[in-house]
């Protein structure tokens, strides 16, 4: 479990170059590494075109402001304001459009080909997140900092503040308190091998390439028999 500090989180140019973002966290190991999944905020002063993401699908919501509309080829979705994110593909030709002014949105990113993603925005007490790896942030517009229980051990969140962890993340907090919530899970070949019995001639025994750590063989196909989950 890791809390990224408010002051961690950086300012980046929008990939189109027509705004600016702010990049809560990101499983990049460097700062000028590349990504695979991102949760980020923006604002939305004015109508503009989304950036292209080639193989990345994206979810947005609003955090604050009266609304924001997505402008497609097929119509005119209204981004959700509170519970499940709408989800769309960077390929997508959109443009965003803010209803009224000081329009901000959360945005999680993720390659598509590795990842699973989903957001929620949640005002209810408890509310869970669940994944391999699940992102919780307190956004400044909160009130109160937040307690987070992930694996039975209770954290304080404050606000500006992102939490990572995996497993199940369940918040508690006063009702009305806005929360982020993210769960990423990785996609999975349906060839793996089943955890623990990777293999007929030794089911309900571990194998001996995972005994001997090598997790990587272990992950494929260690004795050749790979099991459909």
């Amino acid at each position: 479990m890791q809390i990224l500090a408010a002051e961690t989180s950086r300012t980046m140019p929008w990939k189109n170059g027509l705004g600016s973002t702010l990049e809560l966290a990101t499983d990049a190991p460097r700062a000028d590494d590349t990504w695979s999944w991102r949760l980020s905020i923006a604002d939305v002063p004015s109508r503009a075109a989304c950036s292209t993401f080639v193989g990345i699908s994206r979810v947005l919501l609003v955090l604050d402001g009266d609304g924001l509309l997505l402008e497609r080829a097929h119509g005119t979705d209204a981004v959700p304001m509170i519970g499940s994110g709408l989800r769309f593909e960077g390929e997508e030709s959109i443009v965003c459009a803010p209803i009224g002014s000081c329009v901000r949105d959360v945005n999680l990113m993720f390659d598509r080909s590795r990842w699973d993603g989903v957001l929620r925005l949640a005002r209810e007490t408890p509310a869970a997140i669940s994944g391999d790896v699940v992102l919780v942030h307190v956004p400044q517009s909160s009130c109160n900092d937040l307690v987070i229980e992930v694996g039975g051990e209770s954290t304080l969140v404050r606000r500006g503040e992102t939490l990572i962890a995996s497993g199940v993340a369940t918040v508690h907090c006063a009702s009305g308190e806005l929360c982020v919530l993210a769960g990423l899970s990785i996609k999975r070949t349906s060839t793996e091998p089943v955890r623990g019995s990777c293999c007929d001639d030794v089911a309900g025994k571990s194998c001996a390439c995972r005994d001997a750590g090598d997790v990587d063989s272990a992950k494929t196909s260690c004795c050749g028999n790979s099991k459909k989950i």
